[in-house]
């Protein structure tokens, strides 16, 4: 697909910057509408409003950055930045309703996400290093970190594991919640379509990026996708080239990033429907969250069987399943805890 995005540069981007500039005027309008209009109690137009304003707000500096530096756009980095915007507007939104203050929220998603970063690169860097075309000399995991510290920080190419990030962010918001004495389970429902959602948009990101890529496939398999569908440089048509001397006319994948992108927001959609639906009958605070453990953890389990980016070693599986089942049964074991410890809902 488009790794970098190119068409925001030249004659185009100056297309693309004043347009985007007209939809922030226009958005920014609607938005001061909607807060005069809902000055005590915040409308939903209000919130659909403020992330379509920051979004094209983003998109009008991005453009313009691009514009004046002559840098491409990764297209994965812009697909976090994205979700990071919607997430956190829908994080805030929902936190009101719960009377969760927004100071400590923001700073779990700005620092959240920062160790999340680097704890997915970390992960990637131990356990899956060498399958990337990350320079000339591929390491062996888990040395690839100790020999070559400087490629950590070069994620230019790709390399983020997504329970890596998962880990770290998670430990993190853990021992912030507790630090400040926030209500546990009520935040970690609120993050828990948010989080599904990111996924969605951060494997949009891989398909653009052309990582995480399936199985070969037959050509006249209903989800056959054409190894052109990348671009030359992206990482998928580089291996298939390189280690399996595949040509990338006659060779098509299974869409894994399409398949996981889609799985994230569907889990999202899922996840805010009983947010909505069902939240006053939860037996416990923290269900919601608990539920997207297990629902993510099967699904990237299955999904893992169709991709051909990491290498399979005891039982043939990849060291994502063997997370995704420890992830299973600790959320398995933590809801029946929670079951038989609380007869009614917490405060």
């Amino acid at each position: 697909m488009y790794p970098k995005l190119n068409w925001l540069s030249g004659d185009t981007g100056w297309i693309v910057l004043i347009f985007a500039f007209i939809i922030s005027f226009v958005f920014f309008s609607l938005y001061r509408i909607e807060k005069k209009k809902s000055s005590k109690t915040k409308s939903k137009l209000y919130y659909i409003f403020t992330v379509l304003f920051y979004l094209s707000v983003a998109a009008t500096l991005v453009t313009l950055i691009t514009q004046i530096t002559g840098q491409t756009v990764n297209s994965y980095g812009l697909m976090l930045a994205i979700a990071f915007v919607i997430g956190v507007s829908l994080l805030l939104h929902n936190a009101k309703r719960l009377n969760i203050p927004e100071g400590p929220l923001l700073d779990i998603c700005i620092w959240g996400v920062l160790l999340s970063i680097v704890g997915a690169r970390l992960f990637y860097m131990l356990f899956e290093y060498q399958y990337q075309p990350l320079g000339k000399a591929l390491l062996e995991p888990p040395y690839a970190f100790f020999q070559n510290p400087t490629a950590f920080i070069d994620i230019s190419s790709g390399g983020l594991v997504v329970y890596g990030g998962f880990l770290f962010g998670i430990t993190f918001a853990l021992i912030f919640i507790k630090i400040r004495k926030l209500p546990l389970g009520k935040v970690a429902d609120l993050f828990a379509p948010v989080l599904a959602m990111g996924v969605g948009f951060a494997r949009t990101g891989c398909n653009l990026a052309g990582c995480c890529w399936g199985l070969p496939l037959s050509s006249d398999h209903p989800l056959a996708l054409a190894l052109s569908h990348f671009k030359a440089e992206a990482p998928v048509r580089q291996f298939y080239a390189s280690q399996m001397n595949m040509a990338f006319e006659s060779t098509y994948v299974w869409p894994a990033q399409i398949i996981s992108a889609l799985n994230g927001f569907i889990l999202f959609a899922i996840l805010l429907f009983i947010y909505y639906k069902y939240r006053d009958r939860f037996k416990f605070n923290g269900l919601l969250f608990l539920i997207f453990l297990m629902l993510y953890s099967v699904t990237r389990f299955l999904i893992e069987f169709i991709r051909n980016d990491t290498d399979k070693s005891f039982f043939g599986l990849s060291a994502a399943q063997f997370i995704g089942i420890f992830v299973f049964l600790i959320a398995v074991i933590l809801m029946v805890y929670n079951y038989y410890r609380i007869k009614k809902p917490t405060t």
